[in-house]
């Protein structure tokens, strides 16, 4: 397992390998990311999370950054799910799962999320 890639991005493809095996599902489809002790609980559009030991740092490497913000110390956000979600002064509550947000990255959050939006126009 240590020569393993816990997460790669392949084109349109975020691979994980979790369990001894690999997954693949469109990186697009990926909403958010909650971590704990240098694993990451991946949750997407549908189906159940995957978890992988990987820090969220090391993931936030590897996706687009403009596709995604790291809102808090444990979550990581696809800035598409902003205009599904409720969002709070200090969390976010999308699909009802509540998604904190630290204190200070409400004004960035909302700012990152209107660049996507913008982005996904031009």
């Amino acid at each position: 397992m240590k020569n393993k890639v816990p997460v790669s991005i392949q084109g349109l493809l975020i691979c994980i390998f979790s369990n001894r095996r690999y997954y693949q599902r469109k990186w697009d489809d990926l909403c958010y990311v909650a971590t704990c002790d240098h694993y990451c609980e991946f949750f997407f559009n549908s189906g159940s999370p995957i978890v992988a030991k990987i820090s969220l740092e090391k993931l936030m490497a590897i996706l687009p950054e403009i596709s995604f913000y790291r809102c808090h110390k444990k979550f990581l956000i696809h800035l598409k799910i902003i205009n599904e979600a409720v969002v709070f002064v200090d969390h976010i509550d999308y699909r009802g799962k509540k998604i904190d947000i630290s204190r200070d990255t409400i004004d960035v959050l909302i700012q990152k999320s209107l660049e996507y939006q913008a982005g996904l126009v031009n």
